[in-house]
């Protein structure tokens, strides 16, 4: 979720498109729905993700002991193919949504990009800088289709702030102060 992959580039990753010390991931294929590996959606696709370190310490942790660079990131049990949608959502997605209690909330896997568009751009980024970790070439689509307003009281609020420094920073006793 808070890296903003789209389920059939998630699902695509390898081991060499994790780098644990850099801290990054390389998004270079992106997994079809019959299970083979194609380019990237656009070439704006193809791009490179920061990860936190709380996102390395989990990759880590996943990766297995002796793990291969072509190995898959989300692999199945049988063979070290990649995980099948149909089983990441039925078998991972869904039972995930159960046990967090939130089943029958309307919560899709492609929401998760919606919801890292509108975390990123709540915590400071760019439309344009969130375009980029989404793999867009127009910031108008993320804002468009993605970003969503999470706080409305947390909006009043900011409102009022912004409204507040305008205020004191160009009115003086009821005058209008020249800048």
């Amino acid at each position: 979720m808070l890296t903003g992959l789209r389920v059939g580039e998630a699902l695509a990753l390898q081991w060499k498109n994790v780098d644990l010390e850099a801290c990054e991931l390389h998004v270079r294929a992106s997994l079809g729905r019959s299970g083979e590996l194609n380019p990237p959606k656009s070439e704006a696709g193809a791009r490179t993700i920061p990860l936190s370190p709380g996102l390395i310490d989990l990759l880590a942790r996943l990766k297995p002991a002796g793990a291969g660079e072509e190995e898959f990131v989300f692999s199945s049990t049988r063979g070290g193919r990649p995980i099948a949608y149909g089983n990441f959502r039925r078998r991972g997605f869904d039972k995930a949504i159960g046990a967090a209690g939130l089943a029958g909330r309307g919560i899709t896997i492609h929401g998760l990009r919606s919801a890292a568009a509108s975390i990123l751009i709540r915590q400071g980024l760019t439309p344009v800088e969130v375009a980029n970790v989404l793999g867009h070439t127009d910031a108008n689509i993320t804002l468009k289709v993605y970003a969503r307003l999470f706080d409305k009281p947390d909006l009043a609020a900011r409102v009022r702030a912004a409204q507040s420094a305008v205020m004191t920073s160009t009115w003086i006793g009821g005058a209008t102060q020249r800048r």
